[in-house]
């Protein structure tokens, strides 16, 4: 049996055991279902903040920001209070969290080159980077797909371009303002992101 088949029954049989937490695992505020959800496959809204405080969301706290949307999906769904990043920034966490993978296997270590700085005040040799997520590499979209689900990815990529290496390439069904850089130049269509 391959490596790739094993992975990507290994996050079927992952997203299987979430989606049964979703309907009624011990971590759910909220333990009644609407009737009209009940026998259907759950939705999955992931939502992944670059910067965001422990206590910067009301359902967590926070006495300053107004959050009533979060707090309300918070209420009705899941919400996880103990857990790690993947990594110190954005670019490795987010191809660690799609992929299952940490970052010695996917080879994204930080966002552009790890050698930052004058050489001669390095005190490692930077590891080598990778700025862009294998194709290759079973994604939770993809491991979705077969169940029938569609999905969308809205926002911050930093892992490549589309057609070869951005969401399109990754399972999402639909990519809105992601590609390689952190962030598009708009949030407004077409992003003023440069033809690729």
């Amino acid at each position: 049996m391959s490596k790739g088949f094993q992975r990507r029954e290994f996050l079927q049989t992952a997203i299987l055991w979430m989606g049964s937490l979703f309907l009624g695992g011990p971590r759910r505020k909220n333990k009644k279902l609407p009737s009209q959800v009940l026998g259907k496959k759950p939705n999955f809204l992931f939502i992944i903040i670059d910067d965001l405080g422990w206590t910067d969301l009301r359902c967590f706290g926070s006495k300053f920001y107004e959050t009533p949307n979060i707090d309300n999906l918070a209420d009705k769904g899941m919400i996880f209070t103990n857990a790690y990043a993947n990594a110190p920034n954005c670019a490795p966490t987010r191809a660690s969290l799609l992929s299952g993978q940490y970052t010695p296997r996917h080879g994204i270590y930080t966002v552009a080159s790890p050698a930052r700085g004058p050489a001669h005040q390095r005190k490692l040799i930077p590891i080598p980077n990778k700025r862009i997520l294998d194709s290759g590499i079973v994604t939770i979209p993809e491991a979705l797909k077969p169940a029938g689900y569609v999905s969308a990815h809205i926002g911050k990529w930093h892992l490549g371009d589309d057609p070869d290496s951005g969401p399109l390439s990754q399972g999402f069904d639909l990519n809105i303002g992601g590609y390689r850089m952190g962030h598009p130049k708009s949030y407004f269509s077409p992003y003023q992101i440069e033809a690729l």
